[in-house]
């Protein structure tokens, strides 16, 4: 998803690992600007220019337990060429084991919704949709997902040399 006028992008690492050569919208060569790979984040920036309709803010307060969500990913893969919207609930601020970098997400995700945003009510985000994660011997309900937070994904912004947008509206 798109995080600045320039084109800059943030998606899960799995999506750029091992990759020759990078394309955004297929169209647009691009370059890996910033990865944490143990938390699945990668921002990429284009090499030819791009100006996106829009991009996505960043939530300026923190995501509330229990609130409602959407997730914004591409469900059916390359079947259908716009993103599906999945809604669902925040159910935790941190992952099963304590991790404070994941959201604990209820919602029904398909692969192709990794990378995608996680965004709050008022349309900002707070998080990013990681792959389901593999738990050998253990079989975790089908709706239950994580997301990294989106003050991981601002970290490995910035440290890209991208500064994310902040949203103003809170509603």
């Amino acid at each position: 998803f798109f995080v600045d006028a320039t084109g800059s992008v943030v998606t899960s690492y799995e999506a750029v690992a091992g990759c020759g050569r990078l394309t955004i919208d297929e169209a647009y060569r691009a370059q890996v600007r910033g990865v944490d790979e143990a938390l699945g984040i990668a921002v990429l920036t284009p090499i030819d220019p791009l100006v996106p309709l829009a991009f996505a803010q960043f939530s300026s307060s923190p995501p509330v337990i229990d609130s409602d969500i959407r997730v914004s990913g591409f469900s059916y893969q390359d079947t259908l060429t716009r993103p599906i919207v999945t809604f669902g609930r925040l159910s935790d601020l941190t992952g099963l084991n304590g991790e404070s970098d994941l959201r604990r997400l209820t919602l029904t995700a398909q692969p192709g919704d990794s990378g995608g945003p996680v965004f709050d009510g008022s349309g900002s985000v707070i998080g990013m949709l990681l792959p389901r994660p593999e738990t050998p011997g253990r079989m975790l309900p089908d709706d239950v997902n994580f997301a990294v937070s989106s003050e991981a994904i601002q970290r490995v912004a910035r440290g890209g040399g991208i500064t994310p947008s902040l949203s103003r509206s809170t509603t």
